[in-house]
């Protein structure tokens, strides 16, 4: 599910937490794993449970945390909602961008998320999973960072695609022709300018840590999506070797429950670093369908 669009449809103003959950099918004979370490048991005030209950429910009374640009400030008119189960539910943070969401509720802490997107501004969206639970309280130890982007390109035409080549910064995409691009519902009024920005590995967000990502981009018209795979060729400036062979990656966006992959690294698909060392393309029919993030790194031998 497109994440801009089942916000959206979900509900336009006060948003709507999901009540199912899935349990996990276990093979006959074989014993259910146990609960993994992140969960905790340790909160006493949850009077609600959000699925059928399972080894995988916790309490979680709060959800805790900060939402900044990538320096640490501030970011004004962001949205931050909890979205799990094909739903989501307004955080509502403060001047300075910090959360205290009451919940109080029993549920599955490996099918939520934290979405952060500041419509119509040259920020990259994103989903932070929601983190360890300690005694009831899920706290985000680290700001979710929203980065700006600082590099413009041409504008992306809308609709049915005749075939275009656009590039802001290190990044170009090639939309095929055939291709059906739609913008988000807060971009249907707006020109869509594409734009990008590299981003350090030392701030990238959690679903590209521990990765070993030779480069990494946050994009924009941020939701923006195409029926058709949008080639992308991003500057070699990890300096691989011509004919490298790499992953392009992106992050997950899918809040619905039995397909959950929200905030977690996604594989595109291969790639190569270009004969003269210069860029490193996607093969034919590798790329994004919808614009957030993408990044490069060496493939692994088997």
């Amino acid at each position: 599910m497109n994440h801009r669009r089942a916000l959206e449809h979900l509900l336009p103003g006060a948003l709507l937490l999901g009540a199912l959950a899935g349990c996990a099918n276990i093979p006959e004979g074989q014993a259910p794993a146990p609960a993994p370490r992140r969960m905790d048991t340790g909160g006493t005030r949850c009077t609600d449970t959000i699925g059928d209950a399972s080894a995988s429910h916790v309490c979680v009374e709060r959800v805790v945390g900060r939402v900044t640009d990538q320096d640490g400030r501030p970011v004004t008119g962001v949205l931050l909602t909890l979205c799990g189960m094909g739903q989501c539910r307004d955080l509502a943070p403060n001047s300075n961008g910090e959360f205290d969401y009451r919940i109080e509720a029993r549920l599955n802490p490996g099918v939520f998320a934290v979405h952060a997107e500041a419509p119509q501004q040259p920020y990259a969206l994103l989903y932070a999973q929601m983190p360890q639970v300690r005694a009831g309280v899920a706290t985000f130890e680290s700001p979710i960072r929203l980065h700006r982007m600082n590099s413009e390109g041409a504008a992306i035409v809308r609709g049915m695609s005749a075939g275009q080549t656009v590039t802001a910064g290190d990044v170009t995409l090639t939309i095929p022709r055939g291709a059906m691009i739609l913008p988000s519902l807060a971009d249907e009024e707006r020109t869509l300018e594409f734009r990008s920005v590299g981003v350090a590995m030392y701030q990238s967000p959690a679903f590209a840590q521990g990765a070993s990502m030779s480069a990494l981009y946050a994009l924009a018209p941020t939701a923006l999506t195409s029926t058709m795979s949008m080639r992308v060729r991003v500057r070699n400036r990890a300096e691989l070797a011509a004919g490298q062979r790499v992953e392009f990656v992106t992050m997950g966006t899918d809040i619905e429950a039995d397909r959950f992959d929200a905030g977690s690294l996604i594989v595109l698909g291969l790639g190569r670093v270009t004969a003269d060392g210069q860029f490193i393309e996607s093969d034919e029919g590798v790329g994004v369908r919808e614009l957030h993030w993408v990044g490069v790194r060496v493939k692994r031998a088997l």
